[in-house]
């Protein structure tokens, strides 16, 4: 009965967390299981992270920080690039 109890409330937990902070966001939690791993590592059992660790750690946040680019910010950002750069296209 304990595990039925314990299931229940964090089934409960996470689609309130789905309603109020959207499945995107829901979703790219996933991606953060190796950040939580090495810090238990890193904490707990004594591990050395090594430099191929902290490299991957930062691709997958720099990851997770650009899928959550507002469409705005990420319109913007091809607005100036595409005014810095020859106009693409047919010639008038």
């Amino acid at each position: 009965m304990l595990g039925v109890f314990s299931t229940a409330l964090a089934t409960v937990v996470y689609f309130r967390l789905i309603r109020s902070a959207g499945p995107t966001f829901v979703s790219q939690i996933n991606y953060l299981i190796p950040l939580w791993a090495v810090a238990v590592g890193i904490l707990f059992l004594d591990e050395a992270p090594e430099p191929s660790h902290l490299y991957a750690l930062a691709l997958i946040l720099g990851g997770i920080l650009a899928s959550r680019r507002t469409p705005a910010r990420a319109t913007a950002w091809a607005r100036r690039s595409c005014r810095a750069s020859p106009r693409a296209g047919p010639r008038r």
